[in-house]
């Protein structure tokens, strides 16, 4: 066969649209959508950025590029909250006692205050940026947002950050 099958997916990791047929037409079709799908407008000088990963605990920083709308001094939190577990790419963490990739950081949040990682599922591993802080509790990190920003706070979130680019 000399087909492509590829998939769009929505913030809950589902298929929401699906091209298929020969490869060059069914590929072009599928980005010329991506463009319009992942698309997302910047917004700027954010007290808290909400920044939504998904499946992607291990590799938070896929959706750092949210973090270019943290003012200096902000807090951004990242979402991974994937009752059917996370993707492991093997980029980071230790797989075995000489084999491990590196720890995740990125220079797109030195500017963060703080960086929240939430999820009802937590994540083991030495693989986070030490300034990360890995919380189950939604509420205790809107306290602990509200402590620092009141409740007029300035709050962008991008649901599915991991694949959204800003055009």
């Amino acid at each position: 066969l000399d087909i492509a099958i590829e998939c769009l997916v929505n913030v809950w990791g589902e298929t929401c649209a699906i091209f298929a047929g020969a490869a060059e037409p069914a590929h072009d079709a599928c980005v010329q959508a991506a463009r319009r799908h992942y698309k997302a407008t910047k917004s700027t000088d954010c007290d808290v950025v909400v920044s939504n990963v998904y499946v992607k605990a291990q590799e938070w920083a896929t959706g750092s590029k949210a973090a270019a709308s943290v003012r200096k001094g902000g807090d951004f939190v990242v979402c991974a909250n994937a009752p059917d577990g996370q993707v492991i790419h093997y980029l980071m963490a230790g797989w075995g006692s000489t084999l491990h990739g590196e720890e995740m950081e990125s220079p797109a949040t030195a500017h963060a205050k703080r960086i929240f990682l939430y999820t009802q599922y937590p994540v083991v591993g030495a693989f986070f940026h030490h300034h990360v802080q890995q919380m189950s509790s939604w509420t205790e990190i809107a306290k602990a947002l509200t402590d620092v920003h009141g409740s007029k706070a300035k709050v962008a979130v991008y649901p599915s950050a991991d694949l959204m680019y800003f055009g």
